[in-house]
């Protein structure tokens, strides 16, 4: 951000220092090679991690708890960190948080364009730091089975901000509102914050005694610890089943070749945090504007004349 008497608001440019480092292992074997049987494997792991060593911004707190994570002195290049969650209000159920300053007061409101980061909680990178796969290839006679398992680990997502004090007939609630806050006394099996009438949502004060409209502590409840999944997946990413006729088969039917495939892509998704409550976590490193990767399922013959 600039004053804007060189005729700009804004100007672009180099802000930061970063040191990247990766290492990558990979393996590729013919475990089985015979006539009529054949055993293919491929694996590989990555590992990749960075670190911003110069900064010459001071990032907000609205900055840090983004979900596409933010250059942090001494962070990942997109770390993420979380407003910190306090707890539910025992008699109407909304939540409070760990304010800033050194005394770290109970609010339900924090300035998000304010710099002191020193009350938030650094949850993890954005970006996977160790990713890999592993293929197989089984082979017998004309039959061809393969496969891919992918996995990604060491990353944190930020679940949509979708939490909010009351909903019109023309949202759809989350699915977490199944669990939500009713009656005094919740705050202690759930953290999910009830939906406040306009009564209850007139009565929310901060750590001051100064009331708060409701939106305040609810969009800070999006951006809380509360709402940080583990990004780590691991999914059945490719499966092929092929037949190929023989040779002497396609002779007798006058072919010169034929064969058969039966291909399914992203089919399973393994193992994923259940508080994505099946949304798919890769998904959320194509930047949140894209469509989740659908289910593929594709059958192939293939006849030479």
């Amino acid at each position: 951000m600039t004053s804007g008497i060189g005729g700009e608001y804004q100007k672009q440019g180099n802000y930061a220092s970063m040191k990247g480092q990766g290492l990558e292992f990979a393996l590729d074997a013919k475990v089985i090679t015979t006539k009529d049987f054949g055993w293919t494997l491929r694996f590989n792991i990555a590992r990749n991690t960075s670190k911003i060593t110069s900064l010459e911004t001071d990032p907000t707190i609205w900055d840090a708890v983004s979900g596409n994570g933010a250059a942090i002195l001494g962070r990942p290049v997109r770390g993420m960190f979380s407003v910190q969650f306090a707890g539910l209000d025992h008699y109407l159920g909304y939540p409070k948080f760990i304010g800033t300053g050194a005394d770290k007061p109970v609010t339900t409101y924090i300035n998000l364009q304010d710099d002191d980061l020193s009350n938030l909680k650094y949850e993890g990178p954005t970006d996977p730091v160790t990713t890999g796969g592993l293929y197989t290839n089984f082979r017998y006679k004309g039959f061809t089975l393969a496969g891919l398992i992918k996995f990604s680990t060491g990353n944190v997502l930020r679940l949509n901000p979708n939490i909010s004090a009351a909903y019109s007939d023309m949202q759809a609630l989350t699915k977490d509102m199944n669990n939500r806050w009713e009656m005094p006394g919740d705050e202690l099996k759930t953290t999910i914050p009830a939906i406040l009438d306009p009564i209850s949502a007139a009565q929310i004060v901060d750590n001051s005694g100064n009331l708060v409209s409701a939106v305040y502590p609810y969009n800070l409840y999006n951006y809380s610890t509360e709402r940080v999944v583990s990004g780590d997946y691991v999914k059945l990413a490719y499966v092929n089943l092929s037949y190929n006729l023989s040779p002497s088969v396609c002779k007798k039917i006058g072919l010169k070749a034929t064969s058969f495939s039966f291909t399914t892509n992203n089919i399973w998704t393994i193992y994923a945090d259940k508080k994505l409550n099946g949304q798919d976590p890769e998904f959320f490193n194509s930047g949140g504007v894209a469509l989740p990767q659908p289910k593929y399922f594709t059958f192939t013959l293939k006849v030479g004349l």
